[in-house]
């Protein structure tokens, strides 16, 4: 039998797609990932950081951004079909076509991921700066690159250095704690430079059993003086995540959305510049 859970620290036989296979709430999430070939990938990197929206969020991202017309796609891969051909097993098929939007569908999950562990402690409001910015597995590309199955089926999908359209570096993602004016009580993912906007925290109650709070020591932190006498503040309690043997998995009441691209982010702009002109 697996350890006890602890304070939410999970036991160190679990891993991260267990603990997620733990939790009714995250069905979808599971499924994209292995529609994706993303679990693999999850094993061979040992230590990461999943940010994992649930089964709400998915379907809540999917209704306002799925296509209204057939033959368009969103991010690449959603089509006006919503979800369902990505989690349907018997309708699903792996054709061309299939396979780039799988990659694009990939290249979404992996904005979800860090391939470092993040520590109970970024996630709890302190004395200094309560954004910070973490690179994420997402190396935008235009296309997807050749990779040579050797040995077959091949390795686990990873980002090789050098590669994407920004020069062989990782998107970045801002991370706003829990307990601070931008982060609100249990903190938010992906917010802007000013602190908005992002993806709240999950509060884990999903999860199959007891143990969805990390209890997380404040010592010299937060610190309260009353008539001389120093007290400690109580113990920060940081919800919806669990640190595992391979990483963390940080459940979140969103979809996180990837930047646009500087090629459309141009183009958008000159047409707008264009529209203006002609009014």
């Amino acid at each position: 039998m697996p350890a006890k859970e602890t304070d939410g620290v999970a036991s160190f036989s679990e891993t991260i797609v267990s603990t997620l296979s733990k939790s009714d709430q995250h069905t979808t999430f599971i499924g994209l990932l292995q529609r994706s070939k993303c679990i693999p990938l999850l094993a061979h990197i040992n230590t990461s950081t999943v940010f994992a929206p649930t089964d709400k969020a998915w379907a809540e991202w999917t209704e306002a951004h799925k296509p209204k017309k057939e033959g368009y796609l969103t991010n690449g891969w959603l089509s006006h079909t919503g979800l369902e051909p990505w989690l349907n097993t018997q309708s699903f098929e792996e054709n061309e076509a299939f396979d780039n939007q799988n990659w694009a569908l990939r290249q979404h999950l992996l904005y979800h991921m860090l391939n470092y562990t993040l520590s109970p402690d970024a996630f709890v409001a302190g004395n200094g700066t309560n954004i910070t910015t973490e690179t994420t597995l997402l190396f935008p590309m235009a296309e997807e690159p050749e990779h040579a199955p050797v040995p077959p089926p091949g390795p686990p999908w990873l980002p090789r250095g050098g590669e994407g359209l920004l020069s062989g570096h990782g998107q970045r993602l801002r991370i706003a704690r829990g307990g601070s004016d931008a982060g609100g009580e249990r903190g938010r993912i992906g917010v802007d430079w000013m602190g908005q906007e992002g993806v709240s925290i999950w509060d884990g109650s999903g999860w199959k059993e007891d143990g969805n709070t990390s209890l997380i020591d404040t010592t010299g932190k937060g610190r309260k003086h009353k008539g001389g006498q120093e007290e400690q503040e109580p113990e920060v309690q940081v919800k919806g995540m669990r640190w595992v043997r391979n990483g963390v998995v940080i459940g979140v009441d969103g979809v996180l959305e990837p930047p646009p691209s500087i090629g459309m982010w141009t183009v958008t702009i000159l047409v707008k510049m264009l529209t203006s002109q002609t009014r």
